[in-house]
């Protein structure tokens, strides 16, 4: 069995952006939403089964300092489906992340980097959910994004 190795490499094709969400609002990392149903979504396609292991990708998570009012959260999760458009489900309960505001100061930036589980299906994208607080949406540098590394 030949050795596998990651140089966690980037390649613009698969980095997928997006605003942090409004008060109470989810948005799904990177889609057309126009605020309002329905809901398109650019996620990253990591390819029919076959020659790749999802389990040889990383995926890194990179959530923006953002000034949240003290105990305002924003929630993010990955989420995967086998259809393009539909059936998003969440891949793997300990692959979500949570900022708070806290003394004042809205939440620290965060990158993440974990391993896609053998079952990662073939299409990937983040929901971020904002409690009711600040609206971080319009902020300069607000974008959280996710990456598929190699």
């Amino acid at each position: 069995m030949p050795v596998q190795s990651s140089r966690r490499l980037q390649d613009s094709a698969f980095i997928k952006t997006k605003h942090l969400p409004r008060p109470l609002e989810t948005v799904y990392c990177d889609s057309d939403d126009d605020d309002a149903p329905p809901i398109f979504y650019r996620p990253i396609d990591i390819g029919p089964p076959g020659p790749y292991r999802s389990e040889h990708f990383d995926a890194q998570l990179f959530i923006p300092a953002a000034a949240l009012d003290d105990g305002q959260s924003i929630t993010f999760e990955l989420l995967h489906s086998d259809d393009e458009q539909s059936g998003y489900t969440s891949l793997d309960a300990s692959i979500t992340a949570r900022v708070t505001g806290s003394g004042g100061n809205g939440s620290p930036q965060r990158t993440l980097l974990f391993q896609l589980p053998v079952d990662a299906k073939r299409y990937l994208i983040v929901s971020a959910t904002c409690d009711d607080g600040a609206d971080v949406s319009a902020t300069e540098g607000s974008t959280f994004s996710l990456s598929l590394l190699f």
